[in-house]
């Protein structure tokens, strides 16, 4: 999988190639220069508000679980889950996180209910992986109860109905 820097310089690159292409067929009126300076300052927009995405979401976690702060190694797989998945659901990267256990004997699932994030949620509950629901951190919490702890009633609901079944 191509990590964020990657995928900036092929967008790039293809950007580049597209206008070229453009350019000396004649389907654009204005300058390739213009465009292409256009498309790289999107480019780097996207970049930065996915990056600030990211960072509210750990801020967002390591406010709710204090513990994985003290933790360096917790630390550092959040670090690596944010930067290899980017929140992206449907990646083969994702497959690896799903039994992830960190400090607390906190799951993945834990911290995705915990922080309301109700995508990553359903993808956890349905993918191949052992993602047990009802799996109890060192203070017998579940991930259903840390989603009513942060109020976050759609992720409630969809743990309700998932344990239901």
């Amino acid at each position: 999988m191509y990590n964020t820097t990657m995928k900036t310089i092929l967008g790039v690159i293809i950007l580049i190639l597209l206008i070229a292409a453009c350019n000396l067929s004649g389907v654009f009126i204005i300058g390739p220069g213009r465009l292409c300076l256009f498309g790289v300052l999107f480019l780097i927009f996207m970049q930065l508000k996915r990056k600030k995405q990211n960072t509210s979401f750990e801020t967002k976690i390591y406010k709710r679980f204090p513990i994985l702060q003290t933790d360096e190694y917790s630390r550092h797989l959040i670090k690596k889950f944010l930067q290899d998945v980017e929140w992206d659901c449907h990646s083969q990267e994702w497959q690896k996180w799903t039994v992830l256990h960190l400090a607390g004997n906190l799951t993945m699932l834990h911290i995705m209910a915990g922080i309301g994030n109700e995508e990553a949620t359903t993808e956890l509950l349905s993918t191949d992986t052992e993602v047990d629901p009802n799996a109890q951190d060192d203070n017998g919490l579940t991930p259903l109860d840390y989603a009513k702890k942060f109020n976050e009633t759609e992720v409630i609901k969809l743990l309700e109905k998932y344990i239901k079944k």
